[in-house]
C-alpha cells in the first residue's frame, strides 16, 4: 500500500503477567514504531492509538487509548504494568477486534502492530492449558477479525515475544 497523506497506527499489546520478562522490549519496540513513522513520514498527518489486552478472567480485559499525539500514546505504553492472565492463552481476539471502536480516519493508510507472547484461546492455536479450548468466550472469531481488517484496508503486523506462538503465526500468517 502506498503511504501518504493521513496515517493511522494502532499498537495492540498483550499486557498479562506472562509479558513481564518481555515488557521492556515491547515498550522499546512500540517506541521504535512511533519514531520510525514520525521520521519517515514527517510530511504526513499521523495519529497513534493503543490497545492493551489481558484475559477473560481479568477485571479489566481491554484498555483502549483512541487516536492521539505520539507523546500521549507513548506515555500510555510506558505506564503499562503487566498483570493478570488466567491461563496460557490470552484474549488476543478481543484485543485485535477492539480496534473497531477507534476513530480511524476514512481515507487514512491504516496499520496495526500487535505485540504478544501467547496465542489466542482455541485448540487450533495451541496445545497449551486453555480454559476456553473452543475459542474466545466472547464469540469473536478469526473470520470476524480478518473480515474487519480486510474491508477497512488495515495492515496487520505481528511482533512475537518468546516462542509461545509457534502455531499461531501459521494461522495468522
Amino acid at each position: 500500500a502506498s503511504v501518504s497523506g493521513e496515517i493511522d497506527i494502532c499498537i495492540v499489546m498483550d499486557t498479562t503477567s506472562s509479558m513481564g520478562s518481555y515488557i521492556a522490549q515491547a515498550k522499546k519496540d512500540s517506541s521504535a514504531i512511533i519514531q520510525k513513522f514520525k521520521s519517515e513520514y514527517s510530511r504526513s498527518s499521523i495519529k497513534f492509538s493503543f490497545v492493551s489486552f489481558k484475559d477473560h478472567c481479568d477485571q479489566e480485559l481491554l484498555k483502549t487509548f483512541d487516536f492521539d499525539t505520539p507523546e500521549n500514546i507513548e506515555k500510555a505504553i510506558i505506564d503499562v504494568r503487566p498483570s493478570g492472565g488466567g491461563d496460557l492463552p490470552e484474549a488476543v481476539h478481543d484485543g485485535l477486534y477492539a480496534i473497531k471502536d477507534l476513530s480511524w480516519r476514512q481515507d487514512s493508510t491504516k496499520f496495526v502492530f500487535v505485540i504478544m507472547d501467547a496465542p489466542p484461546h482455541g485448540k487450533e492455536y495451541s496445545d497449551l492449558n486453555d480454559k476456553h479450548p473452543d475459542g474466545c468466550p466472547c464469540q469473536i472469531s478469526l473470520t470476524d477479525i480478518v473480515s474487519y481488517y480486510s474491508v477497512n484496508n488495515i495492515s496487520l503486523s505481528l511482533k512475537e515475544c518468546g516462542d509461545g506462538l509457534y502455531r499461531t503465526g501459521k494461522v495468522f500468517g
